[in-house]
Order: C-alpha cells, then sequence, then structure tokens
C-alpha cells in the first residue's frame, strides 16, 4: 500500500501543477499567480508528505477568507478580463491551501477538482494548439490518478484487514484459508504491483472517452454563444494572443517584433481557373519582387518619429467575384484585435471575399490597405480570399499598385509631400545625393540615387537595436546623419522624407516580406520576424516601389531568428491549423460539410435497401413459396446455406447468452448466500451494541474484535469464549474477502458459541 500510495500522491501533485502551468500558459503570464503553483507543490510535497507538516483547519479556513477578499480585488477591475481572471486566479489560491493540508479524501477529490476547473477556464483563455495537446496529458494523467485513488480507497475498505493466520484456539480442523492467501487489493489482483494493468486501464478508458467525446463534439450541433467580447477587447490579456502588427508605427518598435518567430498568417496560392498550386516564391518573382511582399498598412504622416495611417474613409469595394485567369491567394490569418482590421495580401487586389461573411473587403483612400468588414468577429484565426492578376498579365502588373488608391489629382498627391519643418540636416542630405550636381533631375533618378544610397553605398548597416542617444533630435535624422544603423523601418523613413524633400511624392508601407515553406502542410508561413517596411514612390503616374533596406544583412538577421528546430516549427504549424479549423471554429456550416458525406452514404444505403433490396428479397421469398421446382436452383441453394447460418448463429448466442446468465444467477446466489454466512458477525455486533461497544467506521474487524477481548468482562471469561471475538473476525475474513462458504456445522457452532457468550456477559459478574 505504501508503494501505491507515494506513487498516488506523486501523481496528485503531478495533475495541479500541470493544470496551473496550462492556466498559466492560456493567461500568457508565466510569473504570477499560476505559474507559482509549481515551486509551492514542491516545496509542499517536502514538507506535507515528507516531514508530516500540514497546516491546520482553522489557518486553512481563514487563507480561504484571505484568498477571496485578493480575488474580489481583482474583480474590482470591472472588465471582462477582471471577471474571468476573477475566477481562475481564486482556483489558483484555493489550490494552494489544498496543497499544504494533510491529504485526506476530502483534500484529494478537492484537488482534482480545482485542477479540473482550471483547465477548463484556461481553455476559454487559449485557442492554441498546444493547449490541446496538454489537455490529452492532463486526460491521461488525471485518469491515472484516478485508478490510482481507487485502489487506494479500497485498500482503505479492505486492505486494512492483517493476512490471515489460523488462530491458536481455532481447530485445526476450520482452517479455511492458508496463511497470505488474502492479500491486499491493490496486489492481489495484479501481482507485486499493478502498474501494467493501471496502464492497459488508462489505455482503455482513454480510448472511449476519446470516442465518446469526439462523437459527441462532432454530432452536437455548433452555435455560437457571446465569446467575441473577450476576444476583440483591448486588454493586456487579449492583446497576448494577437500578433504584433499594428497601424501605427514608432520608430525602433521593430526591434521585439523581428527577433519573434510567433506565427501571423500562411497563404497558398492557386489558380483560380482549375485550382493548381503556384508557388508563392515563384509567383513573387513573376510579378517583378525578389521576395514576397505582403502589403498591410499604408502609412503617409510623420512626426517626431512615428508614422500613422490617414483615416479619412474608405473609397472602394473589392469585388467579390475574380475576373478571368486570376489567381487565388488564399490567407489564414492570426488574431489582430478590433483596433487593427488589415489583411496582408500580395498586391494588386482585384476581388476578394472573407469566409463566413457575405460582406466585402475595403480598400482605404489612404493608399490602398486592404481592411476587413467592419462585422467581421473571429474567435481565432480569419481566413479570407484575394484574386490577383496572373503573372504573366504585364499590362494589370504594370499597374499593379494604381487600383489600390485613386490618388490623381495634385491637391491629393499633397498629403504625400507633408515634411516637418525641423529636418533641415535630412533635407540637406537629399539634396546632395538626389542632385548632386545641384541641378533639376527627373523624379525616377533622384529616387534611384537615394535608395542606393541608403542600400548599397556601404555607408548604412542593418541592425535590431536603433536606440536614440540624444532625444532631443528626430529619430529619422539622428539615424540618417549620426548612427547610420537600424532596421526596415528607419531606412523606409528616412527614403520617404527624402524623397518628400525632393518633391516626390511617398509613403511608407508595412507588412510582411518573405517567409518558410512549411513542408508537411506545405503553406507558405510568414512569422513576426519577416515583419518589414519599405516605401511606395509616386513615380510615372502610378505607385512604385521600393526597398531601401539592405537585403543580404536583414535576411543574415531574419535566418538567424528562425527556430532552432524547423521541424518541431512545422508541426506546431501543422497541429494549430487543424486545431483551429476542426475544434476552434467548427461551426454550424463546416460541421454540416463534414458530415455531409457520412450523411449522403446512410441516406444512399437506406435508400438502395428500400428501393432495390427488400422489394427483390421479397420477389425472391415469394417465388420459391410458390414454385417448388427452385428450391433446387443456386437461389434456392443460396437462401438455404443462409438460412442453416442463421440457425447455427442464433444457437450459438443463445447458447452463450444461457451460460452467462446462468454464471450471474450463481454468482448472486453466492452473493446472498455469503451474506447469509455473515450473519453470526452481525449478530455479534449487535450483541456488543447492546452492551455499548460500538464498532467505529474506521476499525477494521480485527481491530474491534482486539477492542472487544481486551473488555474486563470479556477478558474475564472462558479461554474459549474470549477467544472468540477474534475467530469470528477471521470466519468474517474468510467468508467476506476470501469469498469462502463456511460449512453448515461450523455456522452452527458459531451460533451456539455465541449463544453461550452472550450468556455468560448476561451474568451478573461480568456486567458492565
Amino acid at each position: 500500500m505504501t508503494a501505491t500510495r507515494d506513487l498516488f500522491t506523486v501523481s496528485l501533485y503531478g495533475v495541479a501543477c500541470l493544470a496551473a502551468s496550462m492556466l498559466a500558459f492560456a493567461e500568457g503570464n508565466f510569473l504570477l499567480p499560476a505559474a507559482l503553483t509549481v515551486p509551492l507543490a514542491v516545496a509542499a510535497y517536502n514538507a506535507v508528505e515528507r516531514r508530516g507538516f500540514g497546516i491546520s483547519t482553522l489557518l486553512a479556513n481563514s487563507l480561504g477568507i484571505v484568498a477571496i477578499t485578493v480575488a474580489l480585488i481583482e474583480l474590482a477591475v470591472r472588465d471582462i478580463e477582471g471577471r474571468l481572471l476573477f475566477g481562475a486566479h481564486l482556483l489558483v489560491y484555493l489550490s494552494w491551501i489544498l496543497l499544504w493540508q494533510r491529504k485526506g479524501s476530502k483534500q484529494q477529490w478537492g484537488l482534482l477538482a480545482l485542477s479540473l476547473l482550471q483547465v477548463a477556464v484556461g481553455a476559454v483563455l487559449t485557442n492554441s494548439g498546444l493547449y490541446g495537446l496538454a489537455m490529452t496529458l492532463f486526460l491521461t494523467l488525471t485518469v491515472w490518478t484516478l485508478i490510482l485513488l481507487q485502489l487506494i480507497e479500497a485498500e482503505r475498505r479492505h486492505v486494512t484487514t492483517p493476512t490471515l493466520a489460523p488462530s491458536p484456539a481455532a481447530n485445526s480442523s476450520r482452517i479455511l484459508i492458508a496463511p497470505g492467501s488474502v492479500a491486499p487489493v491493490g496486489q492481489a489482483a495484479f501481482g507485486r504491483w499493478p502498474v501494467r494493468q493501471i496502464l492497459a486501464a488508462v489505455a482503455v478508458t482513454l480510448a472511449g472517452a476519446t470516442a465518446v467525446g469526439g462523437a459527441f463534439f462532432l454530432f452536437v450541433p455548433r452555435y455560437e454563444f457571446g465569446r467575441h467580447a473577450f476576444d476583440e477587447s483591448d486588454s493586456p490579456l487579449a492583446r497576448q494572443r494577437r500578433t504584433g502588427f499594428t497601424e501605427r508605427v514608432r520608430l525602433g518598435s521593430f526591434g521585439e517584433i523581428l527577433e519573434s518567430s510567433v506565427p501571423v498568417f500562411d497563404v497558398r496560392i492557386f489558380d483560380a481557373t482549375d485550382d493548381t498550386p503556384i508557388d508563392v516564391k515563384d509567383y513573387a518573382v513573376g510579378v517583378g519582387l525578389d521576395e514576397p511582399l505582403f502589403r498591410g498598412a499604408t502609412l503617409r504622416e510623420y512626426e517626431n518619429g512615428e508614422w500613422e495611417s490617414d483615416a479619412r474613409g474608405y473609397s472602394a469595394i473589392l469585388s467579390t467575384r475574380p475576373l478571368p485567369g486570376s489567381v487565388r491567394q488564399e490567407y489564414r490569418l492570426q488574431p489582430l484585435g478590433s483596433r487593427t482590421q488589415t489583411l496582408f495580401a500580395i498586391a494588386p487586389a482585384r476581388a476578394g471575399e472573407v469566409d463566413g461573411t457575405e460582406q466585402p473587403i475595403r480598400l482605404s483612400r489612404d493608399g490602398g490597405t486592404l481592411h476587413r468588414p467592419s462585422d467581421v468577429r473571429t474567435r481565432g484565426e480569419l481566413r479570407y480570399r484575394i484574386y490577383s492578376p496572373q503573372a504573366g498579365d504585364r499590362r494589370a502588373l504594370r499597374n499593379r499598385l494604381l487600383s489600390y488608391d485613386p490618388v490623381r489629382r495634385a491637391e491629393e498627391l499633397e498629403a504625400f509631400l507633408q515634411l516637418p519643418d525641423q529636418l533641415d540636416q535630412l533635407r540637406a542630405t537629399a539634396a546632395r545625393v538626389g542632385r548632386p550636381d545641384g541641378a533639376h533631375a527627373p523624379p525616377e533618378l533622384i529616387a534611384e540615387r537615394l535608395v542606393a544610397f541608403l542600400r548599397d553605398s556601404g555607408e548604412f548597416r542593418y541592425s535590431l537595436s536603433g536606440e536614440l542617444i540624444d532625444p532631443r533630435l528626430d529619430p529619422v535624422e539622428y539615424f540618417l546623419v549620426n548612427r547610420r544603423a537600424g532596421h526596415c523601418e528607419y531606412f523606409a523613413s528616412a527614403l520617404a522624407l527624402m524623397l518628400r524633400a525632393e518633391g516626390v511624392p511617398s509613403r511608407v508601407v508595412s507588412g510582411f516580406k518573405g517567409g518558410e515553406r512549411n513542408r508537411l502542410n506545405g503553406s507558405f508561413e510568414v512569422q513576426q520576424r519577416h515583419a518589414h517596411a519599405w516605401v511606395e514612390a509616386y513615380l510615372d503616374e502610378r505607385w512604385e516601389t521600393l526597398d531601401p533596406t539592405p537585403a543580404s544583412e536583414r535576411n543574415l538577421t531574419v535566418a538567424a531568428s528562425a527556430p532552432p528546430v524547423p521541424l518541431w516549427n512545422d508541426l506546431r504549424s501543422a497541429f494549430a491549423a487543424f486545431w483551429q479549423v476542426y475544434v476552434v471554429d467548427l461551426n454550424l456550416g463546416r460541421q454540416r460539410a463534414t458530415l455531409a458525406p457520412l450523411r449522403e452514404a446512410v441516406i444512399a444505403i437506406a435508400t438502395a435497401l428500400r428501393d432495390d433490396f427488400w422489394p427483390s428479397l421479397r420477389a425472391l421469398a415469394y417465388s420459391l413459396a410458390t414454385d417448388p421446382s427452385r428450391w433446387f436452383s443456386w437461389q434456392g441453394g443460396v437462401v438455404t446455406f443462409i438460412g442453416l447460418l442463421l440457425v447455427v448463429a442464433i444457437r450459438q448466442v443463445g447458447r452463450r447468452l444461457r451460460r452467462r446468465f446462468a454464471r450471474l444467477r450463481a454468482a448472486r446466489a453466492a452473493q446472498r448466500r455469503r451474506g447469509r454466512r455473515v450473519e453470526f458477525y452481525e449478530r455479534f455486533r449487535r450483541l456488543c451494541s447492546r452492551r455499548g461497544w460500538i464498532a467505529p467506521p474506521t476499525r477494521t474487524a480485527r481491530e474491534f474484535a482486539d477492542d472487544v477481548a481486551a473488555r474486563p468482562a470479556v477478558a474475564s471469561l472462558s479461554p474459549q469464549l474470549a477467544a472468540l471475538p477474534a475467530e469470528l473476525a477471521e470466519d468474517f475474513y474468510r467468508v467476506r474477502f476470501g469469498e469462502m462458504d463456511l460449512p453448515a456445522e461450523i455456522i452452527d457452532d458459531l451460533d451456539r458459541r455465541l449463544t453461550e457468550f452472550e450468556t455468560a456477559l448476561a451474568e451478573p459478574a461480568n456486567r458492565g
């Protein structure tokens, strides 16, 4: 029992630690409070289980009041996050209290219940596929722990029985069970230690639970409930579940994002006509890009180191019907939050639609930023499609960015020439580089010289650090004149502002450049480390893409930020996609689409049986019944064979059922006989109860017999009668746990001796 109890205790603490770790992962806070459960559990195990220390009930109740008070303080935040975390943290605090108490049955079941509730709350806080894997591990460990707990509960009731040995006062002819034949419950059925059997029970239980739960999850109709408020809120907990993209860029903010391998979106490209897959990198090269550029927000207003988009309204709506010969870009975008509705795509976008909505995708006036419909709310990732021209459609690609905004008039271009007054050194640098001889130069040549100055001159280097030494200086001017090291947003900002200084309309575009192909599911995955900023300049009556960032240095930095184990990243992304589609986003429409083939197959089988099989069977039966000559045909032979086969099968099934019912009746009869046979022990207990000798629930039969034998009234009896309680306990164990039937003569002998025992105790000298 000690080994089983120790294993159960370790498993119980493991369940508590795993549940708290899952809650910490879901909450995105690996310090307070859920993550503290692990060190507290280790300390509690050493103090409570190893050294016997445990807090008192009074102290536990006092700490419970403190826990509720602390949780109520969190509730006072009065936002949806505070209300949810109020309950989550209260569960954590209560589990801490139980960990530091001595573990009885009440504390053990309470700790398991609190752990299960923590996992349930965590499932509300995250859509991560890793959480689904952790839930599988939690279920396995919990089932294992529950089986161990059941063994211990059985041992508490039965195993406290000592190994039976014959009583010295008993007649040797009455030894029905050899010494040591009744072993503890946890060992008798399973051998020395029931690990393999427990593992088998865990596997069977998990398989059954998975089958039943999977069927329940798949077949129960899906309905949406009010979770959108939390998913679209701007609380810290909601923000930690989103990517690092924003529609406002502050210089220096890209550094942390560019070192993160968190997925932002993945994309697949197909020929819209025949669904032929197209390699993303090949398509990018075909449209004139060195790497895939996924256009995001267009930024045009600059002030004090910060770019911001212009929200003057929306000027265009994308059609949902693609033109003939289009390419379809399919995106799976991770959450960006309610304040960011930007969609990403390789330009140009000719049509598009968002899954699950009939609302169109919108185009902003400030530069053609794609926006999801305002009424679209998503619990997790967003799926949408963008249709663009084929790589060989030169006419459409020449005006690749022209369709993104309606800028035509000179007064509208003025917004893209805005420049702060204090950037004198930037203006001087732009003039020196763009017009080295001071003469007039065409805008295309000025743009080419400025790009070469930043990207190819060797005077600037790519770096993720871009701290501003002197806060009185403008960050772009400081980068351009003094530091000359920074990442893409510094290069793009410097180019855009220098172009404006030279009278060339320009804007900064934030998005993503490059990505990696997932080798498992074939998608092209873009991570936060691929975040990029570049420039669009209005040249020759259209917007041209200009990228002044040194490509080779940036590529080295992006590669250095890659996950150390690419295969693990591919597995994670593939599983996350499966989890999101078939678990998190399994709505009623997708559920119907998944079950449609099964439903159609069942309907087809039922229709075939109704329309073809049963009429044919009835016709055959009628033909055989009315035409005896057909009894000796092949149809008659088949019917005879099937009939005989059914008769044999029914006979075999009936025989097995009769045997099984006979065994059940025999077992029930034996159980009733054993119940009657133990009546002698119940008579002994009633006899003792009348004298005030009550058997406590925690005392075993042997311990109670020893207590009775130690009574002065019993000790003064004859040796044969004084030994009767111990003999009764032994016979009780043989019948109750050894599943043995006492012969009738022994039962009669026990009844006779019990009568003598009762008579002797009733004598005046033995009363009391």
